[in-house]
C-alpha cells in the first residue's frame, strides 16, 4: 500500500510542553482517515502538526516520502488542504443566511 502521509516518534505540543509523544500514523492514498478521541486528547494538536501548522518537538512528517517541515509552502498547498474546526460552518453562515435554522 502506498501511503500519501506519514509521521514517524512524533512528538508536539505547545511551549515545549507535549500535548502527545511518540504518535506514528500512517494516512494511505485515496482512502478516508478519521481521527478519534474525547475532548482534549489531542486530536487537533495532530492535525496542526500534520499540516505543518506546528512544528513537532521531537520526529518528522513525511508528505509524498519528504519532510513536510523542509518543503517549500508552495509544494505543500499543491498537495496538501486543510479546512479547520469551525470554518465551514462560519463560510456557509455567510452565503446562506437561513443555515441558522438547520444547524
Amino acid at each position: 500500500m502506498q501511503y500519501h502521509m506519514t509521521a514517524k516518534n512524533l512528538t508536539a505540543g505547545y511551549n515545549g510542553n507535549p500535548v502527545f509523544r511518540n504518535f506514528e500514523i500512517k494516512i494511505p492514498s485515496g482512502k478516508i482517515t478519521t481521527l478519534i478521541g474525547a475532548n482534549g486528547s489531542g486530536k487537533s494538536t495532530v492535525l496542526k502538526t500534520l499540516a505543518r501548522l506546528l512544528t513537532p518537538l521531537e520526529g518528522v512528517v513525511y508528505l509524498d516520502g519528504e519532510s513536510i517541515h523542509r518543503m517549500p509552502t508552495k509544494s505543500v498547498a499543491q498537495k496538501l488542504a486543510m479546512l479547520p474546526q469551525g470554518a465551514l460552518r462560519r463560510l456557509l453562515s455567510r452565503s446562506c443566511p437561513y443555515l441558522r435554522f438547520f444547524l
